[in-house]
């Protein structure tokens, strides 16, 4: 089941990404994380009542509030601000694509933190991942200095730390779900989401209403599909290995760069079509590899 889990969310976060870059133009990336989790409230609500159970929280031990607590008050900022800017300043073609090395951190976090051990077959899955995004960046000033597709381009820059938060957080929400289903864990983390971002446009003096009303179709859009990712996601790792869940999850990047190529007229040589193409078999050989 959570196989299917995984999909969803890859699939319902690539739906999600051109609408998310359009939304970075005209919106703070703090006014976009307080609207995307207000707005997401109603399909979390929803699918609590429907399908999960209220519990206690006070009950819950630190095994519970110190993955909550990260999440809200590191994660949330920190991955929101990181994550826009990237999708803002960036070309979807080619920061996407650096999300698929989500599972070579989270098969080492599982390995270390967790204790989930990756198979052999994992191996050639994460070699090919990694050529892939090198092959997407290679130009001149990359060619033989890899590590400049980060220090040179600060999209990629933006995205890398992105993978890295949510990789952690994965591994911290792990913990978590063994104490708590994954619906109410959403719910409670959103509403704590909601109330930081709340404090930080009243801090920042950022007041962007009569612009987010004008954007209120696109915000409802992230918002609701932010929901269903984002309990699918908790759903996987609740019940299966995270490294080949992220793998999963992860396939959604050849269908988000395809529609930066199309939607948004990304250029689209052959040495990126190739990258792509590696990437995305990398990206089964883990999904495989269980």
């Amino acid at each position: 089941m959570w196989y299917l889990f995984a999909l969803s969310s890859a699939v319902i976060a690539s739906v999600r990404r051109a609408n998310d870059k359009q939304l970075s133009h005209s919106l703070h990336n703090v006014t976009l994380g307080w609207s995307i989790q207000l707005l997401s409230l109603p399909v979390q609500i929803s699918a609590l009542l429907l399908f999960g159970e209220w519990l206690n929280p006070f009950t819950l031990g630190l095994q519970f509030w110190l993955p909550m607590l990260f999440l809200v008050f590191a994660f949330y900022p920190l991955n929101n601000y990181f994550f826009f800017r990237a999708m803002k300043e960036g070309e979807l073609s080619k920061i996407l694509p650096l999300q698929s090395l989500s599972p070579f951190f989270a098969l080492v976090l599982g390995y270390i933190v967790l204790g989930q051990r990756p198979s052999i077959m994992a191996i050639p899955g994460i070699v090919s991942i990694m050529v892939g995004v090198y092959m997407l960046n290679l130009k001149g000033k990359y060619l033989h200095n890899p590590l400049k597709i980060f220090t040179a381009d600060k999209p990629n820059l933006y995205m890398l730390a992105s993978i890295l938060l949510v990789s952690l957080v994965g591994v911290f929400d792990t913990f978590a779900l063994k104490v708590c289903e994954p619906i109410y864990f959403s719910l409670l983390s959103t509403v704590g989401a909601l109330g930081l971002f709340s404090v930080m446009a009243l801090r920042m003096r950022i007041y962007e209403v009569a612009v987010a009303r004008q954007e209120i179709k696109r915000l409802s859009f992230s918002g609701t599909f932010s929901a269903l990712t984002t309990m699918t996601y908790l759903a996987a790792i609740s019940d299966g290995p995270i490294a080949y869940v992220s793998a999963i999850k992860g396939s959604s990047i050849l269908m988000g760069s395809l529609i930066g190529i199309i939607y948004f007229k990304e250029s689209f040589t052959k040495i990126k079509a190739v990258a792509l193409c590696i990437i995305s078999i990398g990206a089964v050989i883990l999904a495989l590899a269980q």
